[in-house]
């Protein structure tokens, strides 16, 4: 009996995206993906907190099955950089250098069973790590400056350019939306003044609001909605309304013939 393969879009990534089902405020990014995409693709979320690229690229073909099998990976979601992007000096290791980030990422999408998907057709989008701010970061700041998280960013996009993949810049998407521009002091950098709306988008100074998972989602649907995915847009249901599904007759139909062939007889 050949496996059904059941359409998927794959987030894979650390506690940003193990958090993508967490109700705030009564918004859940996870819970919006799934509700347009019921019946047309699972979304799986396979967020690990605290994972950076080295060890998302040791585990990759455990998260992400071969093709033909129970899933078909339609498009990957790769949202990694905010452990990496830790201060070299941290004392929880979490630190990856620019270059080992960059070529993590790409042997990521490289793997032997994400290859399998990509055959097949599969998308990929790399989202870049989310601004960071100063001023909530309290504990954090012993390890997170808003100038790595945008230098973190910038290798990101540069990944997804020089491989063919879709950017989703969630750090510009931020910064640009609490009125920062190229050129400007850096929002979320101590030195600088405070920002309201940074802070509105971010639970903790690292870790997405309601309002920045917004951002996220919206960013998501204006790509899968692009000539890039198009066909994700508003794929097909996996399978047929209940009106027009076909329907198991076979033993049920045989046994009440026989009930009508002995009340006959």
């Amino acid at each position: 009996m050949t496996t059904y393969s059941y359409p998927s879009i794959l987030i894979f990534g650390d506690s940003i995206t193990q958090g993508i089902w967490k109700n705030q405020s009564g918004y859940s990014p996870g819970a919006a993906l799934n509700d347009i995409y019921s019946r047309k693709l699972q979304v799986l979320e396979r967020g690990f907190a605290g994972y950076n690229t080295a060890n998302a690229r040791y585990i990759v073909n455990k998260i992400i099955p071969p093709a033909n099998g129970a899933v078909a990976v339609k498009l990957l979601v790769l949202w990694l950089g905010a452990n990496d992007c830790i201060l070299s000096t941290a004392a929880s290791g979490q630190h990856v250098p620019l270059a080992e980030y960059k070529a993590n990422l790409k042997a990521i999408i490289n793997s032997t069973n994400m290859l399998t998907h990509i055959a097949k057709g599969a998308k990929v989008i790399i989202v870049a790590p989310p601004a960071y701010n100063e001023y909530q970061g309290g504990a954090y700041n012993a390890d997170h400056k808003a100038v790595n998280h945008k230098a973190y960013a910038e290798a990101a996009g540069q990944v997804a350019a020089e491989m063919g993949h879709a950017f989703l810049d969630m750090w510009t998407i931020m910064m640009n939306s609490v009125g920062w521009q190229t050129g400007d002091p850096l929002i979320g950098d101590i030195n600088v003044a405070s920002s309201s709306g940074l802070a509105s988008l971010l639970q903790d100074g690292l870790h997405p609001s309601a309002a920045g998972y917004k951002l996220f989602y919206q960013g998501l649907r204006n790509i899968t909605c692009s000539t890039f995915v198009s066909d994700l847009c508003s794929p097909p249901k996996a399978f047929p309304d209940w009106n027009t599904a076909p329907k198991y007759t076979g033993p049920l139909k045989k046994r009440e013939m026989e009930k009508r062939a002995r009340r006959l007889s």
